[in-house]
C-alpha cells in the first residue's frame, strides 16, 4: 500500500512538473508576442512606460483643465459682480452730485430770497414810517350783509382838510386780508382799472394807500385851484 502511495506521489510530481513547464511556455509565448507587437509598431518597453506616464499626465491635465475652467467661471462671476457694483457706485455718485448741485442752487435761491425779503422789509418799514408820520385819515365801517367780509371806509385828510373822496376797502373777515377796493369817487374808470390790476398783481397794500393818497392830494389841489379861479372870475 505504501508502495502504491509512493507511486501516486511520483505521478503527482510529474503532473506538477508538466504544469510548470506549460506555464513557463505560456509566459515565454506572452513575452514573445508582446515583443513581436512592439517590433511591428516600433515601441520599446521605455516607450510603453512613457505612454503610461503620458496617459496619467493627460488625465491629470484634463482634471487641471476642468479645475481651471471652473476657476475661470468663478472669476468671471466675480468680475461681473464687481462691474455691477462699480456701475451702482457711479450711479450713486451721479445722484449725490445732482443732489449737491440742487442743494447749492437751493441755498443760492434762499440767499437771494432772503436778500429780496430784507430789501422789501426795509422798503415797507420806510414807507410805513412815512405813512404814519405824514398821512392823516379817518376810518369808519360800513354795514354789509356778507358775514365773510367787512368794508372799511377811509377818507384822507390833506392839509387839515377832509377829502371829499372816500375810498372803500373790502377785507376778508377771517384773515383781515384786503380783497379789493372801490375808489370810483376819486378815480376815473381807467385809473381805477389800472390801479386795481396793479394791486392784484403785486399785492402791495401800502403802495396802494400811498398812490391813493397822492391822487387825493392832487385832486384836492386841482379842485382848490379851480375854486380860486372861479372866485377871481366873479
Amino acid at each position: 500500500m505504501s508502495d502504491h502511495f509512493l507511486e501516486n506521489v511520483d505521478e503527482i510530481h510529474n503532473h506538477v512538473a508538466v504544469l510548470e513547464h506549460n506555464l513557463n511556455a505560456i509566459q515565454d509565448y506572452k513575452e514573445q508576442f508582446i515583443d513581436a507587437v512592439n517590433d511591428k509598431i516600433g515601441l520599446t518597453s521605455s516607450d510603453l512606460e512613457n505612454g503610461r506616464t503620458a496617459a496619467v499626465n493627460v488625465k491629470e491635465s484634463s482634471k487641471i483643465d476642468n479645475e481651471c475652467q471652473e476657476l475661470d467661471e468663478e472669476i468671471c462671476g466675480l468680475l461681473n459682480q464687481i462691474q455691477v457694483k462699480e456701475e451702482n457706485i457711479r450711479n450713486l455718485t451721479q445722484q449725490l452730485q445732482h443732489k449737491k448741485e440742487a442743494l447749492e442752487k437751493l441755498k443760492l435761491e434762499e440767499e437771494a430770497a432772503h436778500i429780496n425779503n430784507q430789501t422789501k422789509l426795509k422798503g415797507f418799514q420806510k414807507a410805513l414810517h412815512h405813512f404814519t408820520q405824514n398821512f392823516q385819515y379817518t376810518i369808519s365801517l360800513e354795514d354789509v350783509e356778507d358775514p365773510n367780509r367787512y368794508h372799511l371806509i377811509m377818507t384822507f385828510i390833506i392839509d387839515k382838510v377832509v377829502s371829499p373822496y372816500p375810498i372803500k376797502f373790502i377785507f376778508e373777515n377771517k384773515t383781515d386780508i384786503l380783497i379789493d377796493f372801490d375808489g370810483r369817487a376819486l378815480l376815473t374808470d381807467d385809473e381805477h382799472r389800472t390801479l386795481s390790476d396793479l394791486y392784484h398783481k403785486r399785492k402791495n397794500t401800502l403802495a396802494l394807500l400811498c398812490r391813493l393818497r397822492n391822487i387825493t392830494k392832487k385832486r384836492m389841489l386841482q379842485a382848490k385851484s379851480g375854486a380860486l379861479g372861479n372866485e377871481g372870475s366873479v
